[in-house]
């Protein structure tokens, strides 16, 4: 048998080891790794049910998890620091100073001898046994666990109970948990991806549409939807239902919407464009809050969150040129418009550099209008007509689809892809006769076109439309990916990426369809 008489000394350097101990056990360390997993819990639904972001949901879940880790390994030091500083109670009333603690090693058991009594304790009831400082930390099945002297446990001690001192255990538990966590990401990162392409996609959802629109915004898995009886409707995409419809008059052609004010904006466009106007909707209150009149017909529109401007396509009042009018969305009025070629038809704005760029469904160049001025700066030759413009801002890349040479249904539309910085093109990709609108993710630098083929009288199944996705690193065009096919395929009317859950939405004029990886 050895023992020890406690003293006041005794009482406070158990009282370090227990508290060390209660972190650094295996029961601890798991119980800290798991932490951040059941923080992460929502975030771990969210990037997984938004997988459309390719890669970067993966590592979001891998950052996330490790920076949780590390900021509740500190608050446990922390509070272990604090209560290093102090006595605990319990060591305290089995090491009371003054009093004789003893271990009796058997050839089964120890008999522990405490202020607070005896015990016997089973070797195989041991399940952890470690040394913290200049004490050991032993506990039993079922119980919180003692700090000891380390002077009453002998090596020979350790060979009678078959065992060996140090925290191997819990060290390996901590290892199990944070591999845990890399093989179930690992797993979910190839279960996700298991296609061939790793920009395949799959229709996820298609909701038919209680009125006909052939123009929407998406933010944040919902819809906007300028209809063409005279509202707009906002559509929650998990549920599919419409969730408010907000009256803004007659031939809605343009819509934007601005997340950080929660502001709709709608073109409206009368006959003859003496009354247009655009409406400015409270998305909060589903109400119109003020409208800003025009002159002229209004077409397309596009927003710059970060400069507060709302551009707006409109037939300008002189038959030689369009215009495109510009918006302070602080005040809600116009401040300048500035003289285009004739048929403008999409606007886009790089929110990096808040160039503005549009295309035209005449034999134009794309302009670019430098904001700052208010002017037409430069001209990028594309070929005949502009069937849809969007922008890359991370990597000063416009993405144009259209006709080459001419509009004849015949010929392969195609995609160039140009470099904003220099106004050249990079490269030209060619595409199906029946492309009529280009999104880019600028997360994963793809582009998604939407494509239509037509039925024939031999072959009345093989009208379709779809979204086919073009690697913008290579150029590589995917196969499509069919949303529709025969009688059921609608008026394809626009594609626009989410940029929030990095879904793909495509617009026919009667059913919305939702695609992802």
């Amino acid at each position: 048998m050895t023992s020890v008489v406690a003293d006041r000394d005794t009482v406070l350097r158990l009282s370090r080891a227990t508290a060390v101990a209660r972190w650094r056990s295996p029961a601890g360390l798991g119980f800290i790794a798991a932490i951040p997993l059941i923080l992460m819990g929502r975030r771990i639904v969210e990037v997984v049910s938004a997988a459309g972001r390719a890669d970067l949901w993966f590592l979001d879940l891998i950052v996330v998890y490790f920076g949780l880790l590390a900021v509740t390994v500190v608050i446990g030091v922390l509070v272990t620091g604090v209560r290093m500083m102090r006595r605990d109670g319990r060591v305290m009333a089995y090491a009371a100073a003054g009093s004789t603690i003893s271990v009796r090693f058997q050839r089964d058991s120890l008999e522990l001898g405490l202020a607070t009594g005896t015990n016997v304790v089973a070797y195989n009831d041991i399940r952890d046994l470690f040394a913290v400082g200049g004490s050991v930390f032993l506990r039993v099945r079922g119980s919180h666990g003692v700090a000891l002297p380390r002077e009453l446990f002998p090596e020979a001690a350790f060979q009678l109970m078959g065992r060996r001192l140090g925290g191997r255990r819990a060290v390996g538990i901590v290892a199990a948990v944070v591999a845990v966590v890399l093989v179930v990401a690992v797993g979910a990162w190839v279960l996700v991806h298991r296609n061939d392409s790793p920009h395949a996609l799959t229709v996820r959802k298609s909701i038919p549409l209680e009125c006909s629109a052939d123009t929407f915004t998406v933010y944040a898995d919902t819809a906007y939807l300028a209809c063409w009886d005279d509202n707009v409707r906002i559509l929650d995409i998990a549920s599919g239902t419409v969730t408010a419809v907000i009256p803004v008059g007659p031939n809605a052609h343009g819509i934007a919407f601005d997340p950080t004010t929660r502001r709709l904006y709608v073109a409206n466009s009368e006959i003859g464009g003496g009354n247009s106007r655009v409406s400015v909707v409270d998305t909060d209150a589903e109400v119109v809050r003020e409208t800003i009149p025009f002159a002229r017909g209004l077409w397309r529109v596009a927003i710059d969150v970060a400069a507060h401007r709302l551009y707006v396509g409109g037939h300008g009042l002189q038959p030689q040129h369009d215009t495109i009018g510009i918006i302070d969305t602080l005040s809600s009025a116009a401040i300048g418009e500035v003289p285009v070629d004739r048929f403008a038809r999409d606007i886009v704005v790089d929110p990096a550099t808040n160039t503005v760029y549009v295309g035209f469904e005449a034999p134009a160049p794309i302009h670019v209008i430098d904001p700052a001025t208010m002017a037409v700066t430069a001209t990028i030759p594309f070929g005949d007509r502009i069937r849809g413009l969007d922008v890359d801002s991370e990597t000063h890349t416009l993405y144009a689809v259209g006709d080459g040479n001419s509009s004849s249904v015949d010929e392969l539309r195609i995609l160039k892809i140009i470099d904003t910085t220099t106004g050249t093109v990079r490269s030209t990709v060619p595409l199906a006769p029946s492309v009529w609108a280009v999104a880019v993710d600028s997360t994963d630098h793809s582009a998604y076109t939407l494509e239509e083929t037509y039925q024939t009288k031999t072959d009345p199944e093989a009208g379709t439309g779809s979204v086919r996705v073009v690697d913008t690193e290579t150029g590589a065009v995917n196969a499509p990916v069919i949303f529709s096919s025969g009688d059921d395929v609608g008026v394809l009317a626009e594609v626009a990426v989410d940029p929030v859950t990095h879904r793909v939405y495509a617009l026919e004029v009667h059913k919305i369809h939702m695609l992802s990886r």
